[in-house]
């Protein structure tokens, strides 16, 4: 009787954890289908944070299901691309969406929004090349003495010569080459393929090397036009750019993304400091 006893309870016990197992399955699939739905509604509804965070979720419950990992490689390459437009970082994320599209398992769904980005990142590019190329493109003014203005009838003695500024042309003239000659270059070089690494370097840290040169160029123009209360004001402002310039390259160096860390140090260097020139150029533009 008691054999019998212990054998039924022994059997309540296997079939009390089957049960339970049996419910933790479940409670798993129904989290990872839950996870799976919301992350299509969030990505068909264009909000790539939360599809993301739901395919994680969904990875975290079956960490070997090969589609929602894939789900979440490429939501993460397009989260990217959209932090980089937000950045107004246009040509890398023009660049790193030509390198994503050019997967051939890139799924239909992503496919479509970063297509839409890339368009989104062209257009905004064109529209900052448009502003910045007309003053670009100006022939500087010739630097010939001009004609000394009338006499005043009060006095004899001639006017001092009208002075003609033409500085901003000038760096926008050198802007424009430095971008034709060096960034331009530096970005064509497919960064990724065989043999590449040393040339796309190379021409990263040569084009940083000459926005650095136009930096300084122009940042010593402005500390001799400047007062002295404005120049300090530009001055403390500098210096903490230069704080968050070595930042993005440091981020850049440990989270490379599709690039070699070393390619991806020097390109950030190269785009900061660029954009660092044509902020100074325009917020300066009548004390150069």
């Amino acid at each position: 009787m008691k054999k019998f006893i212990a054998t039924m309870a022994l059997s309540a016990a296997l079939l009390g954890a089957c049960g339970n197992g049996d419910t933790k399955e479940e409670e798993t699939n129904n989290t990872f289908t839950k996870a799976v739905e919301q992350g299509k509604l969030a990505l068909a509804d264009h909000n790539l944070s939360k599809a993301l965070s739901s395919f994680e979720l969904a990875h975290q419950e079956k960490p070997d299901d090969s589609d929602v990992e894939k789900y979440v490689d490429q939501l993460e390459k397009a989260s990217n691309i959209k932090d980089l437009i937000e950045a107004k970082e246009y040509k890398i994320a023009v660049k790193k969406a030509d390198k994503v599209m050019k997967d051939d398992f890139l799924l239909s769904s992503i496919q479509k929004e970063i297509t839409a980005m890339k368009k989104d990142a062209q257009s905004k590019l064109a529209k900052s090349e448009k502003k910045e190329k007309p003053v670009a493109q100006q022939t500087a003014p010739q630097t010939t003495t001009p004609a000394p203005a009338p006499k005043q009838e009060t006095n004899n003695a001639p006017s001092e010569p009208v002075k003609i500024n033409n500085s901003y042309a000038t760096y926008m003239n050198k802007a424009a080459m430095v971008e034709e000659n060096y960034s331009r270059v530096a970005f064509e070089i497919d960064g990724e393929a065989q043999d590449s690494f040393g040339p796309s370097l190379k021409a990263f840290n040569e084009s940083h090397k000459q926005w650095d040169k136009l930096l300084n160029e122009i940042y010593g123009t402005l500390k001799a036009n400047l007062s002295t209360s404005d120049f300090n004001a530009l001055r403390d402002r500098q210096r903490q750019w230069i704080k968050e310039r070595d930042h993005a390259a440091e981020s850049a160096y440990n989270y490379p993304g599709d690039y070699a860390a070393e390619i991806a140090y020097a390109m950030s260097l190269d785009t900061t400091t660029s954009s660092r020139c044509y902020e100074l150029l325009e917020l300066y533009r009548n004390n150069l």
